[in-house]
């Protein structure tokens, strides 16, 4: 992967309108419009740590969003590109509002129902049955033993506190 951290973007007039309009909007959320902020200041040449000086985002903030853009200007010319003569910018803008948004990550439960079955059965077991001197389980120790049996890949001694504190009750 190339460092991105000076290399100028060359933006067509079409797309620096849309970051500009993007930019300077008050009904967007507030990340989108500092992300365009950091595209137009890279577009004219500034390295990340000029970028993140001057506006006060964090450089690997910075790092991350020039490198999305970088990589999705491809994408960015093509709808340009598709875009009609007469087209107000709004396929354009669309494109670019997906580049500098979070990316939507796929919610699945974490555990299942019957590891959480198998972490509360474990939890009521006696830890020297399972080769640790202990009286009772502590939060690290049940997360290391439910590894160790396969219930679970990982999982944190916090997690543990959250699922046993409902049956404690």
């Amino acid at each position: 992967m190339c460092d991105n951290s000076t290399a100028a973007f060359q933006l067509t007039s079409k797309t620096k309108e849309v970051l500009l309009k993007l930019s300077t909007s008050h009904s967007l959320p507030v990340p989108l419009v500092l992300r365009s902020k950091i595209i137009l200041l890279a577009s004219e040449g500034r390295s990340n740590p000029q970028i993140s000086a001057e506006t006060g985002i964090a450089y690997t903030t910075v790092s991350t969003w020039r490198t999305r853009f970088y990589n999705s200007t491809e994408l960015i010319n093509r709808a340009e590109q598709c875009a009609e003569p007469d087209d107000t910018s709004s396929e354009l803008e669309n494109v670019i509002i997906s580049v500098l948004s979070d990316k939507q990550r796929e919610v699945e439960p974490v555990f299942t129902q019957k590891q959480l079955q198998l972490i509360n059965e474990l939890a009521s077991k006696n830890p020297k049955d399972f080769g640790w001197r202990l009286r009772c389980w502590n939060p690290p120790v049940l997360a290391a033993e439910a590894a160790r049996q396969g219930i679970v890949k990982f999982i944190s001694p916090a997690s543990f506190q959250r699922f046993l504190k409902p049956a404690a009750h």
